[in-house]
């Protein structure tokens, strides 16, 4: 009989038993496996593989796979696995895996078993929903719609078998269950107790640690290379961090750890479940960060961009960011209609990043700091290609809901903002409609006024740093005016308050391209479908490289002109001249961008549509780009140059426009020339704050000059690349400043400010976090500098650059975003055992919500509950007079004396046995009665 298909009473019994307080998962908490649950097996050996089609396909990082390899040695494979030689030993793969448990592992025995199935009933979908919902509990939406179930029971370590040393009676039992939805996918991790028994395997005769995590294999790198993908381990090189699978939890029950692993449109990196203790622990304490970490490798291709110092990707755990709480929010009730009316409007809701989550097991409080989004802007129903006209009333500093802009490729518009007025603080709740309310009739109702009534009014300001501090980034300062309050970034950042950069520090940037393109005189789009896009910013000199992948070779050459595709990143980290001022510095990175591109001789048209969300949790920017319209075509082979050109910025509140003309040069393989040239056309809205002094730029014109402009189709990776270097400075003619702080020729490290001096003299200097002589910086260790960084109740974490602080298990960040103080949690002490009813034989602990419960006495007990006493039955004469009573505890029992024969309530004599039974008369028989029911004696 297998664990998954025991039969009703053993469910029953496990139910009702005390195991369910146990600090630890049980075998039949698993999901059900064995043949009888319909499973098939993996054949016998070290190193067996299947591949397995899936009946929904399966999100993982940000590819989709509609297939998997399933392994002995312990894990899942989204490509084809290579000897274990490959890997064994060698993490990370260069291939996709997801590693339940990872070594070298053997069931040719025959006593071990490796189980799989796919499952879409509502048993199993229902049971990992439960698990999911536990780990994310702010997680709406929870529909599994498919299930992949991996069972490796009973696995020994290789060359273990038959030793008769003790070794090979050890057994590991494990279970992974892939979990899909209609735009995410989940792994959830079960590890029973007992189930792991050994913590190594001998891998080329050394002894390797077992592990768990994802890797993300090889992929394409920037420019020309390859390199290892993102490795999120959720094991440490510490046998502990393996003992610990067992103990412990992301999901509210030891044994069980769920991560989101994939997940559409935008897919940051691997998330884990937020709840780090079972509700049934008492004395549990948060997991150590170390057990999960992200690891990034070096590429094993060594083609780099240009003066490119950094890996892609790096990510880091999004603990390492400072952030303070949100404020609470409403949810709003948006106008969902093509045309909003302003005076109808109700308010937004900023929400926080939680479906991306830091990757730790540690139970923290993670905020963000934020301005709301920017509204999309409509479109007018003209053919007739204008620029908005800026309103005189001020913007709005929420988030609107956005109206959906229908594109035409052949008529392009663009927006006009909307007349509102500015807000910089979250409204009141709206109110909700009690459901059955009777309709209200008008009534007019007349007020006699007093002109002599003379009453000052006193009104509260909420709009003020006092309540809205915890909005601003970690690096800025709050300032309050006479309207309202502003955020400004600390000298050595910039930002727009909200979101606050270092000074001289990379900045990436990822997102997703969607949309339809016509290439030539083709009848037939081109289809874009959530196609990746990163890009990487050197900051301090004005570089900027982006990427797209996935691009056919229909598209990819006739996409080489679009390098302000990605040239809107070059602005927004643009090289600034004194006095001039880069995107970010305006935007704080939360801005939305329309485009429009005219080519000629064809007078083809194109439309793009950016929205820019800010800083995420891993310190990227996040995109979204959309494309619609037509592109000459170039053919497949044909490289593109672009020349260096100057584009013209208008800057109004909340409102930029700019526009160029710009040449590009084509080269066929054979090496013929032609010239061609477009017209580009943008506006750009964002939201800055209405109260300061600083709400636009110091400069209502400026000037960004791109050059060393590179694009390339990588027909071989299907990927289109671009690089340019950007300046943001005076529209006025005239030599440009010489000094290399301006140029970007100064040798500063990535991680270093260059700061000019008179002439050509310039220092370079280490930006915040950092230390070094500026040509060198190493990142400061802020939590080992012997200062209390943090404040009672906290921990803090060392970033590259930065640190942040998170409240220890049991606390929560106060309002003020930095305090933790003690986290009040209803309590279910029926459940948790911490009431003072008396004991379970004689009283019932009844959870009426919150923390409260009552108790009571149960049948055949009198008492206040909390201490009850046995009722002495025998004293009411409940038994026949020809019987006698004996109580007991909670009951009492009725036997019918020597010479009668009945149950004790009826005793007739010996001589004329009862109906109810024929014993002899030297055979007592009687009841029980226990608590108003009975059962009979004998």
């Amino acid at each position: 009989m297998s664990p998954g298909s025991r039969s009703c009473w053993w469910v029953c019994w496990f139910l009702l038993s005390p195991v369910l307080l146990s600090r630890a998962l049980e075998l039949e908490e698993l999901f059900q496996f064995g043949e009888e649950a319909g499973d098939l097996q993996l054949p016998p050996g070290s190193d067996s593989t299947v591949e397995l089609p899936l009946n929904r396909s399966v999100l993982f990082f940000s590819e989709e796979s509609s297939r998997v390899h399933i392994n002995t040695n312990g894990f899942v494979a989204l490509a084809k696995p290579p000897a274990q030689q490959e890997y064994l030993g060698k993490m990370p793969s260069g291939f996709k895996m997801i590693a339940a448990l990872l070594g070298d592992l053997d069931n040719s025995d025959g006593h071990g078993k490796v189980y799989y199935r796919q499952d879409s009933s509502p048993d199993v979908l229902n049971q990992a929903a439960g698990h999911i919902r536990r780990a994310f509990p702010s997680d709406e939406g929870v529909e599994p719609t498919n299930a992949l179930i991996v069972t490796w029971e009973s696995m020994a370590a290789w060359g273990t078998s038959g030793r008769g040393d003790g070794l090979d009676a050890k057994r590991n039992t494990f279970q992974l269950a892939l979990v899909s939805m209609e735009s995410s996918s989940y792994a959830i991790l079960l590890y029973p107790r007992d189930g792991l028994q050994f913590f190594s395997t001998s891998v080329e005769g050394e002894s390797k640690l077992l592990e768990a995590g994802f890797s993300e294999g090889i992929v394409s790198g920037w420019f020309w290379n390859t390199q290892q993908g993102t490795y999120f381990r959720t094991t440490t090189d510490d046998e502990i961090s393996i003992r610990e699978l067992t103990k412990k939890t992301n999901s509210a029950r030891n044994g069980v750890w769920v991560y989101e692993i994939g997940a559409t449109p935008i897919f940051i990196g691997i998330a884990p479940g937020m709840v780090t203790r079972s509700p049934e622990d008492n004395d549990a304490t948060v997991p150590p960060t170390s057990s999960i970490t992200y690891e990034t490798f070096t590429s094993k291709t060594t083609e780099a961009a240009p003066e490119e110092k950094e890996e892609f990707p790096t990510v880091f755990p999004s603990e390492y960011h400072l952030r303070y709480p949100e404020a609470e929010n409403v949810t709003p009730q948006h106008n969902i209609s093509g045309t909003e009316e302003p005076e109808n409007e109700e308010p937004d809701q900023e929400y926080t990043e939680s479906e991306t989550v830091a990757p730790t097991s540690t139970n923290t409080e993670r905020v963000h700091s934020r301005y709301p989004d920017p509204p999309e802007t409509r479109y007018p129903d003209e053919t007739k290609t204008r620029y908005p006209i800026p309103e005189t009333s001020q913007p709005r500093y929420t988030n609107p809901e956005p109206s959906q802009p229908r594109y035409s490729p052949f008529a392009p518009r663009y927006p006009n903002p909307d007349p509102v007025e500015p807000r910089y603080t979250n409204p009141k709740p709206v109110e909700p409609v009690p459901p059955h309310s009777r309709p209200q009739h008008p009534q007019i109702v007349v007020i006699d006024e007093d002109e002599d009534l003379n009453v000052n009014v006193f009104a509260y300001n909420l709009e003020t740093c006092a309540n809205n501090r915890h909005k601003c980034s970690a690096f800025a300062d709050c300032r309050d005016y006479s309207q309202g309050y502003c955020c400004h970034c600390r000298p050595g950042f910039y930002g727009n308050g909200r979101d606050c950069v270092a000074e001289g520090k990379p900045q990436r940037m990822n997102g997703k391209v969607n949309g339809r393109v016509f290439v030539g005189n083709s009848p037939s789009a081109v289809e874009f479908g959530n196609n990746d896009l990163h890009s990487y910013v050197v900051a301090n000199d004005g570089r900027a490289y982006v990427a797209i992948s996935n691009i056919n070779g229909t598209a990819g050459p006739s996409l080489q002109p679009l390098s302000s595709l990605g040239g809107v990143i070059g602005w927004a980290f643009a090289l600034e001249q004194p006095g001039y001022q880069n995107g970010f510095s305006l935007t704080g990175g939360v801005f939305s961008r329309q485009a429009e591109v005219i080519f000629q001789p064809g007078n083809e048209r194109l439309s793009i549509k950016q929205h820019f969300k800010g800083i995420d949790e891993h310190d990227h920017l996040v995109v979204s780009t959309e494309l619609e319209g037509r592109l000459p075509a170039i053919p497949l082979g044909y490289s593109v140059q672009i020349n260096p050109y100057k584009e013209i910025y208008q800057y109004d509140r909340n409102l930029i426009t700019s526009s160029s003309n710009r040449d590009y040069v084509i080269t066929s393989p054979d090496g013929d020339v032609q010239t061609r040239n477009y017209q580009w056309r943008q506006t750009i809205t964002f939201q800055s704050c209405p109260h300061g002094e600083t709400s636009r730029p110091a400069q209502s014109t400026q000037q960004l000059s791109v050059d060393q402009i590179f694009v390339m189709f990588d027909a071989d990776n299907n990927l289109i690349r671009y690089a340019m270097s950007n300046k943001i400075g005076s529209v006025h003619s005239g030599p440009p400043e010489q000094n290399p702080c301006f140029t970007g020729r100064h040798g500063c490290d990535i991680n270093a400010v260059c700061r000019p001096g008179e002439d050509l003299q310039f220092s370079c200097e280490c930006v915040t976090g950092f230390a070094g002589d500026g040509h060198y910086c190493h990142d400061v260790d802020e939590c080992q500098g012997g200062v209390q960084v943090c404040g009672q109740n906290a921990v803090c974490r060392n970033q590259p650059g930065s640190f942040s602080c998170e409240c220890s298990a049991g606390f929560v960040f106060a309002s003020d975003g930095k305090t933790c103080i003690a986290e009040n949690r209803p309590v279910d002490h029926c459940q948790r055992g911490s009431h003072d009813c008396d004991v379970p034989q004689r009283a019932l602990c009844s959870y009426t919500g919150g923390s409260d419960y009552v108790c009571s006495c149960l049948p055949g007990f009198t008492g206040d509950g909390r201490a009850c006493r046995d009722v002495d039955e025998c004293q009411q004469d409940r038994c026949h007079r020809d019987a006698s009573c004996s109580n007991t505890q909670g009951s009492y029992i009725c036997r019918c004396s020597p010479g009668f024969h009945g149950d004790g309530f009826q005793c007739s004599p010996s001589g004329k046995p009862s109906t109810l039974d024929h014993r002899p008369a030297n055979q007592p028989t009687g009841l029980i009665r226990m608590g108003g029911s009975c059962c009979r004696f004998q």
